[in-house]
């Protein structure tokens, strides 16, 4: 109840003090800045109040703010909106349509089992969440950071869902996963490993390529793949094992050992049974997805991130044409082919997150903006001085 109190005050506060502050900030003198860098700041302002305060909901606030941009002049209409069709949009879509066809099918329980059931892992929250950091990290050593995220991210929902039936089952009552200490930890670990694992190799993130590229054209210094891995690697272990501490004490679990895991693992693995076909076209379409993310990683490599392989490759099958291929071969793939049923369809697919996809948008939108109004310039400059 008091928790509820809370929320709805920083509603009410924020509902009025987002346009409050823009108004202010808005009719505010100014001259060291352009006409749409100033207004852009203001507008941000009262974005940023509403994130925060959650008076509307997140992605209506993100709609909210590019609507006001075109409102204000910012910036042409087209060039405001052109971000909500980003690259990572789309690579988030078909990751999301993978990662509900996953669900749908049970892919994701049964890859949370098989963690469950390593041994020394299953038995203890401590452990499920290190091991799945630290798996979700090697995999960002080799894709990018938003690409292993998004696999992850389906497996992470099976394994709280698991975990929280346990405690639920030995406690005698229902847990809810979204109400769940270790459910907010998985989803953080998520997050935050694939972030840390993405400076382990050259192309575990882009900013790694930009940074050497730099380092040779100004220092004149090559350094290659090997050097960067040896130099990176300790750094990744380290900062890791701070992450896992304080993700673990910052939402300690609810309880450290599963006493009934065991039992409970048999008893689920029964009651999935064996694979059917909507799990194995799941599975089909989540592997091509992978490899087709994997492979520039191998022929960087092999050949160099300066070869003409790794660039053909990367100009044909970006990542977000990868996840929408694995997203598309799911409305292919036959579950019932006498009856035309296949592994989703369009009433599976409106129920995915698309308030996200709206909140990217947004905010790659007012990103965008910032540079092109040259706020960014500005903020930085000031900051610096």
């Amino acid at each position: 109840p008091l928790e509820e109190k809370f929320e709805k005050w920083r509603n009410k506060v924020g509902l009025f003090l987002g346009p409050l502050v823009f108004v202010v900030f808005y009719f505010l003198p100014y001259s060291s800045i352009s006409y749409q860098a100033h207004t852009l700041s203001a507008i941000l302002l009262w974005v940023i109040v509403w994130w925060i305060t959650e008076a509307v909901p997140i992605p209506v606030t993100s709609l909210i703010g590019a609507v006001l941009c075109v409102v204000f002049n910012v910036a042409d209409v087209k060039k405001i909106f052109a971000p909500f069709a980003d690259p990572i949009v789309f690579l988030f879509l078909g990751s999301f349509i993978i990662a509900l066809a996953m669900s749908k099918h049970g892919i994701d329980k049964r890859f949370a089992l098989k963690i469950l059931s390593l041994k020394y892992v299953g038995k203890s929250t401590g452990r499920i969440l290190f091991t799945f950091g630290a798996i979700t990290a090697f995999i960002s050593m080799w894709i990018s950071n938003t690409a292993a995220t998004a696999m992850m991210l389906p497996i992470a929902i099976g394994v709280v869902s698991s975990v929280a039936k346990i405690i639920g089952d030995e406690r005698g009552i229902v847990i809810d996963p979204k109400r769940f200490k270790f459910g907010t930890a998985m989803m953080l670990m998520t997050a935050y490993s694939a972030s840390i694992g993405g400076i382990g190799t050259p192309v575990g993130t882009p900013p790694n390529l930009i940074g050497i590229a730099m380092i040779e054209k100004f220092a004149f210094i090559r350094i290659s793949f090997f050097q960067w891995v040896m130099i990176a690697l300790p750094m990744l272990i380290i900062m890791y094992i701070f992450l896992f501490i304080l993700i673990y004490y910052l939402n300690k679990p609810e309880i450290s050992k599963l006493n009934t895991s065991s039992t409970f693992i048999a008893d689920f693995k029964h009651k999935l049974g064996t694979m059917k076909a909507g799990e194995i076209n799941a599975i089909i379409a989540f592997l091509v997805t992978v490899v087709l993310w994997l492979i520039p990683g191998f022929f960087a490599l092999i050949y160099g991130t300066d070869s003409s392989v790794f660039k053909i490759y990367n100009n044909h099958l970006p990542e977000s044409v990868a996840a929408l291929i694995g997203a598309s071969l799911l409305f292919l793939l036959p579950v019932r082919i006498n009856k035309l049923e296949f592994t989703v369809n369009w009433k599976d697919v409106i129920k995915i997150d698309w308030g996200t996809l709206i909140l990217f948008g947004g905010g790659l939108s007012l990103g965008n903006l910032m540079f092109e109004t040259k706020l960014a310039d500005y903020l930085g400059t000031s900051f610096i001085n």
